[in-house]
């Protein structure tokens, strides 16, 4: 990872926290200004002697990676670096999207993608767009494509698909297949109040009431990872064991920290 890929990553979780603040204007110039330095190669994983590299965009996505592995690979040391270019591509559609811009969202969150293939987020966000311009077929189909558990999709992931079925059918007034797709997001991540509120819905609309036009629900953005040690965001981690639980450290904890023990200890 380049010293300007490290400085972008760091310049994505800035836009983040605009985010957070509400200021969109910021975050959006922020993303803007990384994207210009999207490199003509881009490297999602790389491995040397010291194990795999992988750029995470996040604590969650990195910890069920590492217990996908466990559980289905022959696991490898593994080391977070920070995220910078597909996240910036993807938080400028994802404001698209919230400023209910539908078509303008459609290219960065391509282009995104492109960079990050595996990554189910890019399409949640343009099934969001394309739905918001009435194109449900394709959205659908989008949310269709993910439908099964793997290093780079967690099960909220899948269930988050179900729940992008369910509205696509509820649009398309295919009340079973909606009741069948959210009841089936429910396996998954049970007590999900977005499922259960639609499901309401859709019993409603069964005993007569009018449908409301189509609202889509504002994909969240996650706050900053922080070090479990000092406390201080960061955009490379790597996993330990503090106090017999399973912890994300930044890199330079994880050089002074002298209770560090390797990832394949910690997970076993």
């Amino acid at each position: 990872m380049t010293e300007t890929e490290f400085a972008d990553a760091r310049k994505v979780e800035d836009a983040l926290q605009a985010l957070e603040r509400g200021d969109d204007t910021t975050a959006e110039a922020l993303l803007l200004d990384v994207t210009q330095r999207t490199p003509p190669t881009y490297v999602y994983q790389s491995e040397d002697a010291d194990g795999l590299r992988i750029k995470f965009w996040d604590r969650a996505e990195f910890f069920h990676y590492i217990l996908w592995t466990r559980d289905h690979a022959a696991p490898k040391p593994t080391k977070w670096l920070g995220s910078a270019y597909p996240r910036a591509y993807y938080y400028l559609g994802f404001l698209k999207v919230k400023a209910k811009q539908y078509s303008a969202a459609i290219e960065p969150l391509d282009r995104g993608s492109a960079l990050e293939p595996t990554n189910p987020k890019f399409k949640f966000e343009k099934g969001m767009a394309l739905a918001g311009m009435h194109r449900f077929d394709e959205a659908l189909a989008l949310y269709q494509s993910v439908n099964e558990v793997g290093p780079h999709v967690s099960p909220d992931d899948v269930a988050r698909a179900w729940r992008g079925r369910g509205g696509i059918y509820i649009e398309l007034g295919q009340l079973d297949q909606a009741e069948a797709a959210f009841r089936e997001s429910l396996k998954v991540a049970p007590d999900n109040e977005v499922a259960l509120d639609e499901l309401r819905y859709i019993a409603q609309l069964r005993e007569g009431a009018g449908a409301s036009p189509i609202e889509l629900t504002t994909t969240s953005n996650p706050p900053p990872d922080k070090c479990a040690i000092c406390g201080k965001p960061f955009t490379e981690g790597q996993l330990t064991t503090i106090d017999g639980r399973s912890a994300v450290v930044c890199q330079s904890c994880h050089m002074t920290n002298t209770q560090s023990k390797k990832w394949w200890e910690s997970w076993k």
